[in-house]
């Protein structure tokens, strides 16, 4: 009695299922995602905008202490200050970008890298030249601003080519910024050794530079469309 019971029910759980489609959970395809113009050039993106923002970051408050000459009380606040507005422009940039429907995927994260990436490269640029405080520390503080909104940039282009692969593109931009920071050190100590303002601005001036090279061939590769390896498999269930 339970045998015929139990070859009823996958008699019948087999002709619930037969002709369906049967969706077939894939691994990351590591090698396609990785020979992807649009996400190689996210990452060689994320490389050059992070090199900035830690420079800034991590070596800001020396910056305004042993150059512009800034009060150590002031300089905690003076440092503090940008990452605030950034936090600001982050959550404003994603606002702005649901209003902007009338543009495409792609005008839409284009707009929004290149206000991130040449805002932070136009920032340091001002840094580099200037010998004026006020003007270093609105450029200083326009340039974490401006890197804020990077998240509905480049990150923004990664998610939409990459779907449900995109933890993966993910932490290769992490890695990146793990590399930034193992950087940074070096070129600091390498080229601004005695903390001199013309050392500082060398240092800037190499670093806005590298921020636009490796942004230069983002707007014209950046693809919106999802890639081909994240389109599912599926498989017809066959009878029973």
């Amino acid at each position: 009695m339970a045998g015929t019971r139990f070859q009823n029910r996958a008699e019948e759980l087999s002709q619930i299922t037969c002709g369906k489609i049967e969706k077939i959970k894939e691994p990351v395809p590591y090698i396609s995602v990785c020979k992807d113009p649009t996400v190689l050039i996210t990452w060689l993106s994320c490389f050059g905008g992070s090199m900035g923002f830690y420079i800034l970051s991590l070596y800001g408050p020396t910056y305004l202490r042993e150059v512009l000459k800034f009060e150590i009380k002031a300089t905690g606040f003076l440092t503090s200050l940008p990452f605030v507005l950034a936090a600001v422009s982050k959550f404003s940039a994603g606002r702005l970008s649901d209003i902007l429907t009338f543009l495409s995927e792609k005008a839409r994260f284009v707009f929004f890298a290149a206000i991130s990436q040449m805002g932070l490269a136009g920032g340091m640029a001002v840094m580099a030249f200037t010998t004026n405080r006020l003007l270093a520390q609105v450029a200083f503080n326009f340039a974490i601003v401006c890197s804020g909104m990077n998240i509905m940039g480049v990150i923004k282009c990664a998610q939409l080519r990459c779907q449900q692969h995109v933890h993966f593109t993910l932490a290769v931009i992490s890695f990146t910024g793990y590399a930034d920071q193992f950087l940074a050190p070096i070129l600091v100590r390498v080229i601004c050794p005695d903390n001199t303002s013309q050392q500082w601005s060398i240092l800037f001036y190499f670093v806005s530079v590298l921020v636009v090279l490796c942004n230069l061939g983002f707007p014209s590769i950046a693809k919106s469309e999802a890639a081909d390896y994240t389109k599912p498999r599926t498989q017809k269930t066959d009878k029973f």
